[in-house]
């Protein structure tokens, strides 16, 4: 793949706006359903080759393939950014550390998948210091009867005091 990269690479660049050594690159064509660039190019076989333009960046600079467990995280957190000074390799765990320590991970509300607000986990914590049982809260709050302890545990919403 990187022999078919490198035959691009001028295509590759035109379409990034490139700026100092310190600056985001932006890819200014195509981007994927996550946010990320997305060159595409003939492999050599013929067939159409889609890749991330960030990875794409990395190997022309780095002059060498990326396996595909390889993650790339961008240190200035701009998907679009193809500066290969902003890229660090990187595992799934390290991508996901860094998206923890740098507070974009979505808690609370802010996950889809919450079935409470912040308010109600206050409440829920209320009650059960004044002693109330766990089953009666879950009903009262039409939950899972595992959800009442994992809140009280601090298993979900330890962001909260």
């Amino acid at each position: 793949m990187l022999n078919e990269v490198v035959a691009k690479a001028s295509e590759f660049w035109a379409r990034v706006r490139q700026g100092s050594e310190a600056d985001c690159w932006p890819w200014q064509a195509g981007f994927d359903a996550d946010g990320y660039g997305s060159f595409q190019f003939r492999d050599l076989s013929g067939k159409k080759a889609i890749r991330r333009a960030h990875r794409v960046a990395f190997m022309l600079h780095h002059n060498r393939e990326l396996s595909d467990d390889v993650v790339l995280r961008h240190s200035c957190d701009s998907r679009a950014c193809c500066n290969p000074r902003h890229t660090l390799e990187g595992s799934h765990n390290d991508n996901v550390q860094d998206r923890v320590t740098k507070g974009r991970s979505a808690i609370g509300t802010q996950n889809g998948r919450a079935e409470l607000t912040e308010m109600e986990v206050t409440v829920i914590r209320n009650r059960l210091a004044s002693g109330e049982s766990m089953s009666s809260i879950a009903k009262a709050f039409h939950v899972d009867r595992k959800t009442v302890p994992a809140i009280r545990d601090r298993r979900t919403w330890k962001h909260l005091p």
